[in-house]
């Protein structure tokens, strides 16, 4: 079962993230580093994370694995400067993503888009 630690605003997940219906994750805004898996294997076909504001590091397999998955926007998101392995990894029906906000990044990780279309 996910968990959210309000005291140091970090997601930890033994899976991924339970992510329907939801498109906006804007609720979510002061978690400054996000597990590994976080929102992997979601069934959106959109998703709008504007919820990274205060993120500094994403980990490994973000947004990995969400096979009806078309566009991401990721325009807000300006804090992240690391990326782990498998960013929006295996999502072969993405067509649009929006990656103007993490214009700080240093660091990315293997398999970055690797199997998006």
């Amino acid at each position: 079962e996910p968990r959210l630690d309000p005291i140091r605003a970090r997601y930890e997940s033994s899976g991924s993230f339970p992510v329907s219906k939801v498109r906006d994750l804007s609720g979510l805004k002061n978690i400054t580093f996000t597990g590994h898996g976080f929102l992997a294997r979601c069934s959106n076909t959109e998703l709008i994370v504007s919820c990274l504001g205060a993120t500094v590091s994403i980990g490994n397999r973000f947004l990995c694995d969400c096979s009806s998955l078309t566009s991401v926007d990721l325009a807000s998101p300006n804090n992240v400067i690391e990326i782990g392995d498998s960013f929006l990894a295996a999502c072969p029906s993405l067509t649009a993503v929006d990656l103007r906000g993490l214009n700080n990044v240093t660091e990315v990780g293997e398999s970055f888009l690797a199997g998006s279309s």
